[in-house]
C-alpha cells in the first residue's frame, strides 16, 4: 500500500467556484489525477485556512483566479501541506512575479488546456 499522503485539490475562484457554475470544466479537472481523492470549489479565499487545518496529513493542490492567489498565496505558502498552487487568470502578465515570490507556486495559465496539461504532468511525477 503506497505511504503517500491523500492529495485534496482546491479551487478558489469568484465565478468557478460559484456552486452550479462550469460544470463541464470542474468535470474536466476532476479527471486531471486519479490521485485526487476529494476536489473543493470555493468562490472566495476564505474558507482555504480551515481545508487546510482541517487536513494537516493531505498535500493539498490549490487552482486559484490571480486577484485571489495576489491576496492569499502569501498567507498559506508557508503551510507544509500545501502542495502547489496554479494560477488561472485573464492576465498573465499582472501575476507574472508570482511564481518568482512564492516557489509553491507552479505556473500562470491563461488557457484551461495548458493548465490541465500542467497539472497532470506535475501531479502524475509527485505522485505516481
Amino acid at each position: 500500500m503506497s505511504t503517500s499522503p491523500p492529495v485534496i485539490a482546491c479551487w478558489v475562484d469568484p465565478s468557478i467556484g460559484e456552486a452550479g457554475a462550469h460544470l463541464a470544466l470542474k468535470k474536466r479537472f476532476e479527471g486531471v489525477s486519479n490521485r485526487i481523492t476529494q476536489w473543493h470549489y470555493f468562490d472566495n479565499g476564505d474558507p482555504l485556512r480551515g481545508l487546510f487545518d482541517a487536513n494537516p496529513n493531505a498535500a493539498l493542490v490549490v487552482i486559484m483566479s490571480g486577484q485571489l492567489a495576489h491576496q492569499h498565496v502569501s498567507t498559506i505558502s508557508h503551510l507544509s501541506n500545501l502542495h502547489s498552487v496554479y494560477v488561472f487568470c485573464g492576465n498573465k502578465q499582472k501575476y507574472q512575479s508570482l511564481p518568482q515570490e512564492e516557489p509553491k507556486v507552479r505556473g500562470i495559465f491563461t488557457s484551461e488546456d495548458d493548465l490541465f496539461q500542467q497539472m497532470s504532468t506535475h501531479l502524475q511525477r509527485d505522485f505516481p
